[in-house]
């Protein structure tokens, strides 16, 4: 929470609150551990992920209305609050996390491309590469680098592979737990390992191909367009960047992007949304 000049009034935090995942009793109850204590506010924007339809809107517009009652509220996907913190001049952001979207401003409207969740899409996602890593375990479980049987027991405390599947399904969020081995999945190529470096060139592949599309649709003059980078992919391990910036040098030829990382936290830039409600 900000005052009106930028300064930190509070902070809070608790578990998770994806919208479409996250059981609506745990995430209720998550959003009221972690604003107990907050000062009134006189607007409140909360961008979740999994936020999909108008009435996932509707729903947790209600549920900030009860936490924060009378401030003006409104609730947005999670990476609305990531473009709102990118720097001027913007052309597109493209988050790669668990999962991965692509998404500009247009005009005061946002336009994506990509996302579809793990079961559709997310392209070049922390999850994409992580989960070849367990499903490499899975499925040859004695033809692995101890590389990766030392993550596999560090994160499932056991090397037994019906032991490793069921505690897959067990997880609250199975994407992300399995995002959590997009690192090893790096360090495998940097090992030279070659399933691991095909997957990193195919994935980084697809997802340049999507910022090209969008920017083809949604930024066709700019010969050098600004893309800046969010999540945790890319700050994982230093590989990942560099594949993807390669791929999309290919991609956007003979325009030449200009890409940097999101340094200002996403955060900032729900804060940001929120003063233009009573701006």
């Amino acid at each position: 929470m900000l005052d009106p000049g930028g300064n930190t009034l509070f902070e809070g935090q608790s578990g998770p609150a994806n919208w479409a995942s996250t059981p609506q009793k745990t995430l209720v109850g998550n959003l009221r551990q972690a604003t107990a204590g907050a000062p009134r506010a006189e607007a409140v924007c909360a961008c979740f992920a999994g936020l999909l339809t108008p009435d996932d809107k509707k729903r947790a517009e209600i549920e900030l209305s009860v936490l924060f009652p009378g401030a003006k509220v409104e609730a947005r996907p999670d990476y609305h609050a990531a473009l709102a913190a990118c720097p001027d001049g913007t052309d597109c952001c493209v988050i790669a996390g668990t999962g991965s979207t692509v998404f500009s401003w247009r005009g005061a409207e946002v336009v994506k491309s990509g996302g579809g969740g793990y079961l559709l899409g997310d392209r070049g996602s922390a999850f994409r590469y992580g989960r070849a890593v367990v499903q490499r375990f899975f499925e040859e479980p004695n033809d692995v680098s101890e590389r990766v049987l030392s993550a596999i027991e560090a994160n499932f405390g056991t090397r037994d592979v019906s032991a490793v599947v069921a505690e897959v399904y067990r997880r609250s969020s199975p994407p992300a737990f399995l995002a959590t081995f997009a690192t090893t999945l790096a360090e495998e190529a940097e090992a030279g390992e070659g399933y691991a470096q095909s997957l990193i060139a195919e994935e980084s592949l697809e997802l340049a191909s999507i910022v090209a599309k969008h920017l083809d649709q949604f930024a066709p003059g700019s010969d050098s367009p600004y893309i800046v980078l969010a999540g945790g992919l890319w700050q994982s391990h230093a590989s990942y960047r560099p594949a993807f910036e390669s791929a999309l040098a290919g991609a956007l030829e003979p325009r030449s992007p200009r890409v940097s990382l999101l340094e200002t936290p996403a955060v900032v830039g729900a804060a940001r949304l929120a003063r233009r409600l009573i701006s």
